[in-house]
């Protein structure tokens, strides 16, 4: 198998990470999306092979840059009431952010917020606020890593989410101090 070969392979190994990795996951301090445990991978192994493939293949650096390229083109095209919308902005914030591309990420994590906002998914946007506010910390952006980490404080505050809603989110905040 040549070196291509396996970098495509690997590039569509990892992008189907990021298509099966459960929706509502939220491990503490870590981006939502990321999950707890993809089927049939265990979580470790993900977490461990996709970082180091990543640093050491540079074809797979590439591949998976492309891979992002072409998904934003689609996350682009999805409109203001596709139901979709908001799980297509999280991949590719996601994808941004395995590239390295903090600030990218942090943008299609915001959009991922306001879009769940827009549409009345008040949890689901409180916690991509916080996945934004954390990418924004990694970057060194600390004046929005703040605004968005106030902006999921203040969605907590809505009563009509349940205590657990409430806890998930308000954990989530105290669990990363530095905002």
């Amino acid at each position: 198998m040549n070196n291509t070969t396996r970098a495509g392979l690997w590039t569509l190994f990892l992008a189907s990470l990021f298509l099966v990795l459960p929706r509502g996951a939220a491990a503490q301090g870590t981006p939502q999306w990321l999950g707890e445990q993809a089927p049939a991978l265990n979580s470790f192994d993900a977490q461990v092979m996709a970082p180091v493939i990543w640093s050491t293949s540079t074809p797979f650096r590439e591949a998976l840059k492309e891979v992002a390229r072409q998904h934003q083109a689609i996350a682009n095209l999805r409109t203001a009431n596709d139901v979709d919308r908001f799980e297509c902005l999280q991949k590719q914030a996601a994808m941004l952010y395995y590239t390295g591309d903090l600030q990218g990420a942090q943008n299609f994590m915001k959009r991922a917020a306001e879009h769940a906002a827009t549409m009345g998914h008040v949890y689901e946007a409180a916690m991509a606020y916080v996945d934004a506010a954390l990418v924004a910390n990694q970057a060194g952006n600390g004046t929005a890593a703040l605004y968005f980490a106030a902006q999921a404080r203040q969605l907590s505050q809505f009563g009509f989410l349940s205590s657990d809603q409430r806890q998930a989110i308000q954990g989530r905040l105290v669990t990363n101090q530095q905002y």
